[in-house]
């Protein structure tokens, strides 16, 4: 009992003295039973776990009701073998051990000598026999088989019984899908055991697409245990490829394209008579190997992905040659004059399936002239939607020593359009968007075994998403694209200006983590306690109304003008011709924001836990778990107490 309590005060000791969190291990577990062939179990068997692919082993002893339990052991294939005095040795080989899952391997001795050896193969039925847990694990063959249009592999969970799409409420990041009916904000996403949350709006901060580089993703949907947390939703844990003691490695090339698509009913109605091209070229390599033979090992890869295409954009409402013409008829102004060198060289079409009203503009209001009437058509334009999405993987396993391992990871992929076809699609030409952003998740994990029955697993890691839904050369260097936005109401023709709400915006998150996790089987019980620590900095910049917006009505009441052949006529002025006249009249307002732009929250993240799984009989087991979460509020950095207010701006705080 006092060599117990020793062990338990240290314990304590360390979880109380490391700064760490959330701590859900990327590594498997190996449980088991050994018997005789009466049924009957065998006290201080000696069991040993080996890996095929690294080498590395770990050995441990059955306890006084025959069981035996392997902590913390890497994803991968195992052989299983067992002997006691009096006994065979038993192999159990070919073991399956998945990430995040406890896997049984129980084995029957015979009566014999050691040197006898009975081989069996597993059958590597994923049955978990440990607990309540409910989960499931999409391995290597399911990625490489199975179609994911998006090549998120974390989208492969709609496999799993339970798993559902999303038809409502999906504002995620990344893939959004709904697990026993429980939100999508609510899910838990991982690589690696560690942190791959959008801090923002949940979902995936890093959303991998080379399915090349991944080993499986596991989704524990329910009923987990004290050691994961952060949501009430499911967990999903992605887990990367690795070296081994063998070469191993591929060439690949994805491709798609538009040869079997046909044209689109929209761009039909619009008189588009040829496809929308686009070809996307996916090529990549993988390689793994060791470096030092059972002693290290690395994986890399390396995907390209080059989309390149054409996109018909939004149905545009443009005068056409005719409407432009009685327009630069009309005395010239800087508002009218604006709005003609906006439009550009677009020109409303006759499509006899689209038609839209002539807008009348109207007596001159001081002459009485009348000016004429715009005629109004559609236009498309037409894009090129290219983008970029490369990404690289690599990992490196070392194996310290018998009781040392030490595991690196860092991914990085990268997206790049010169022109954002995806989002906001209504713009005239000089006023285009354009996305760039970069991802990064990086992770150490070292092991440390003080002996069988207990081992310590500390985990660093550090991850960052960083997007810009922002404005590419040819719209900066629009001399338009920096006055405030005209819009028109009452009336159906197109504006122009950088539409607020839109862009400039962006999101920049980084996540610095610590963990630490305490795993000790003392007899029939099994504790495990830990600690997961976040530092969560956010740097989001809000879409917001920098120029303001200018908006020309119709109006809702007849203007009293001047008749040239003597006396006054009356007309209600519309939309258009309140610009050229440079009139707001009753209806049109005039709006814009004041203030910073940047929200930089922060959040400190604390998570702890403590568990014991007690097993009074081989077939029963029973768990206790405590865990403690507090992430407390946002609170803002230095420099912006409140988002949407710059205290040094005059204009926020007038005189």
């Amino acid at each position: 009992m006092t060599h117990f309590r020793r062990i338990l005060l240290a314990i304590l000791a360390l979880f109380v003295g490391v700064a760490v969190a959330n701590a859900q291990t990327s590594n498997g577990t190996v449980i088991g039973l050994i018997t005789d062939t009466t049924g009957g179990a065998i006290v201080g068997a000696t069991v040993t776990v080996t890996s095929v692919d690294t080498g590395a082993v770990r050995t441990t002893l059955t306890n006084q009701e025959g069981t035996f339990r392997v902590e913390s052991v890497l994803p991968g294939v195992y052989n299983v073998s067992a002997t006691a005095p009096g006994f065979q040795t038993t192999v159990n080989s070919g073991l399956q051990v998945p990430g995040t899952a406890i896997i049984s391997s129980s084995l029957v001795l015979k009566v014999g000598t050691a040197a006898d050896k009975v081989e069996v193969s597993a059958d590597n039925a994923v049955l978990n026999t440990d607990n309540g847990q409910i989960d499931g694990t999409i391995g290597e063959q399911e990625i490489s088989s199975l179609p994911i249009a998006s090549l998120n592999p974390y989208e492969l969970a709609l496999t799993l019984p339970g798993v559902t799409t999303t038809t409502q409420g999906a504002f995620t990041n990344g893939v959004a899908f709904n697990v026993g009916g429980g939100r999508p904000r609510s899910n838990n996403f991982l690589i690696e055991g560690q942190d791959n949350n959008d801090a923002g709006i949940q979902g995936q901060g890093l959303q991998p697409g080379n399915d090349e580089a991944v080993k499986e993703v596991v989704i524990i949907e329910n009923a987990y245990t004290a050691e994961y947390g952060h949501g009430a939703g499911s967990v999903s844990n992605l887990i990367f490829r690795s070296g081994s003691n063998q070469w191993h490695g591929a060439v690949f090339e994805r491709l798609q394209n538009n040869s079997l698509d046909a044209i689109d009913h929209q761009d039909h109605f619009n008189g588009v008579t040829t496809q929308t091209k686009y070809r996307e070229n996916m090529p990549g390599f993988r390689i793994g190997g060791p470096i030092i033979h059972n002693k290290l090992f690395f994986f890399a890869s390396y995907q390209w992905d080059y989309y390149r295409s054409s996109a018909n954009l939004d149905v545009l409402s443009i005068p056409t040659a005719a409407g432009l013409a009685t327009l630069k008829a009309l005395p010239a102004n800087p508002y009218l004059t604006n709005l003609l060198k906006a439009y550009g060289p677009l020109v409303g079409t006759i499509n006899p399936n689209d038609t839209r009203p002539a807008i009348p503009l109207g007596p001159d209001p001081v002459t009485g002239v009348d000016r004429g009437t715009v005629e109004v058509r559609t236009t498309q334009r037409n894009l090129g939607a290219n983008d970029d999405a490369p990404e690289i993987d690599l990992k490196g396993d070392y194996i310290i020593g018998p009781k040392d391992t030490l595991n690196l990871r860092f991914i990085r992929n990268k997206f790049t359009a010169p022109f954002d076809v995806f989002n906001f699609t209504g713009q005239l030409p000089g006023f285009d968007s354009d996305q760039d952003g970069t991802s990064y998740n990086t992770g150490i994990v070292e092991s440390h075994l003080f002996s069988p029955n207990l081992v310590n697993e500390f985990r660093a890691s550090y991850g960052r998403i960083g997007f810009t839904f922002g404005l590419p050369s040819s719209t900066t260097s629009n001399p338009l694209a920096a006055l405030p936005v005209v819009e028109f109401t009452g009336i159906n023709l197109n504006g122009y200006g950088i539409f607020p709400g839109t862009v400039p915006q962006g999101r920049f998150h980084n996540t610095y983590q610590f963990q630490d996790t305490v795993s000790w089987t003392h007899g029939k019980h099994f504790l495990k306690i830990g600690e997961d620590i976040a530092d969560i900095r956010v740097t989001d910049s809000i879409p917001f109304n920098f120029n303001g917006i200018i908006s020309y009505a119709t109006d809702t009441r007849a203007t009293t003008v001047p008749n040239p052949g003597g006396g006054t006529q009356t007309f209600a002025y519309n939309a258009l011709s309140n610009l050229i006249d440079n009139f707001g009249g009753p209806n049109s307002t005039v709006t814009q924001n004041f203030g910073s732009p940047k929200a930089r929250p922060r959040i400190f993240s604390q998570n702890y836990f403590a568990q014991d799984t007690y097993r009074p009989r081989a077939d029963l087991s029973i768990d206790l778990g405590f865990r403690y979460e507090y992430n407390g509020a946002p609170f803002n950095a230095d420099g912006t107490p409140y988002p949407g207010i710059d205290f040094s701006n005059i204009a926020c705080f007038p005189s």
